[in-house]
């Protein structure tokens, strides 16, 4: 009976961790449930920043507290048309420049 009883904490310990393990991963901000990646990692004016996969640009500016009217964005290298702000989504890797405009005389 005694052996029987180690065998099964010892079973339950080590489904425990496995099950444990399995739950952390799905549930990491790097990897949902299916692998897909959850978080991406940009550089922006050269500094590096984790977003969520699905952020536009006007998403990540407003984050920011920028308003998304009054910079100019260069995505890799490529200026983003204020207009097409809502519909461009940020990847893993992008490079952004943002400028935002001062007045002045």
């Amino acid at each position: 009976m005694r052996r029987l009883k180690y065998y099964a904490i010892l079973a339950r310990t080590k489904l425990n961790i496995l099950v444990t393990y399995h739950l952390l991963d799905a549930k990491s901000p790097k990897f949902g449930a299916r692998g897909k990646d959850t978080v991406v990692t940009i550089t922006v004016n050269g500094d590096t920043k984790s977003i969520a996969a699905d952020t536009s640009v006007w998403g990540f500016l407003s984050g920011l507290g920028l308003d998304p009217k009054k910079v100019a964005v260069e995505r890799n290298l490529v200026i983003v048309s204020k207009s097409t702000f809502k519909e461009v989504t940020l990847a893993d890797g992008d490079e952004l420049e943002i400028v935002h405009f001062i007045g002045g005389g």
